[in-house]
């Protein structure tokens, strides 16, 4: 049996704001996918594709 894959994106707007300051960004600088491995989910695996502006 095959795992599966699972892709995720950020839907909230305050998550373009900075931590440190809380000014919002005025434009997308790019795209990241990270691939989080410490969330086990049965026999068969589970692959999470976070993708995340910059």
């Amino acid at each position: 049996m095959r795992g599966r894959r699972v892709h995720l994106a950020t839907a909230d707007a305050s998550a373009r704001a900075c931590p440190a300051c809380g000014v919002f960004a005025s434009r997308v600088k790019g795209w990241a996918a990270t691939r989080p491995r410490d969330l086990p989910y049965g026999e068969g695996g589970l692959e999470f594709v976070w993708h995340k502006r910059r």
